[in-house]
């Protein structure tokens, strides 16, 4: 019966162990568990990053909407050139109708 009672007790003290090192792996698997998820958490953010770029790159409607807004620039500039054309012609024509004018009215005073 001694032996018995010795095998139970050593077979206590080897439970009492295998607890505690069932233990110890527990908490290191918590922590690598914790450790996975941030690194996961970290991965996913990197990704959406990667992604972000990766469709900005693609994303040709930027360079679309800046050459339409140069092309109605361009349109535009055109335009005003026309406008201030027609301003300095009209200008012009007004300055030589009062040359004419003064002309005509110093020859109108020359022969009175």
């Amino acid at each position: 019966m001694e032996s018995e009672v010795d095998t139970f007790k050593q077979n206590n003290i080897t439970l009492s162990n295998v607890k505690l090192e069932f233990q110890a792996n527990r908490e290191k698997l918590s922590s690598i568990s914790t450790e996975l998820g941030q690194m996961t958490e970290e991965l996913d953010m990197y990704k959406a990053q990667m992604d972000e770029l990766g469709s900005g790159m693609t994303d040709a409607k930027p360079l679309v909407n800046i050459k339409q807004a140069i092309s109605r620039l361009k349109t535009e500039i055109k335009q005003l050139d026309l406008k201030t054309g027609v301003v300095e012609q009209r200008l012009w024509h007004s300055r030589m109708q009062e040359k004419g004018v003064t002309h005509r009215m110093e020859e109108t005073m020359i022969f009175t």
